[in-house]
């Protein structure tokens, strides 16, 4: 694991590293992940927040093709519902 953070940016690998000495052995891969996962998640963010509008207007183009929308939901609720029952 130590060559996988030597292969991170320097600020990164030291903290990394540091971390790493710090875990109990018996953790094993577990305390790994956390540790990378700990590291990742500023980047995770900056990733998400930057793809969110392209996701979203995807999505609002795609729901309704699916029929996922407020109306294509509503229709498919009204073809489950037992007739005379209301739905809300």
């Amino acid at each position: 694991m130590e060559a996988l953070f030597a292969t991170f940016p320097e600020f990164l690998a030291d903290p990394a590293a540091d971390l790493l000495a710090k875990v109990d052995p018996k953790l094993g891969t577990a305390a790994v992940a956390a540790i990378l996962v700990e590291l990742a998640s500023p980047l995770l963010l900056l990733v998400s927040a930057a793809i969110k509008g392209n996701i979203e207007q995807w999505l609002t183009a795609k729901l309704p093709e699916w029929g996922l929308d407020a109306k294509g939901l509503l229709l498919r609720l009204k073809r489950i519902t037992p007739d005379g029952e209301e739905l809300f």
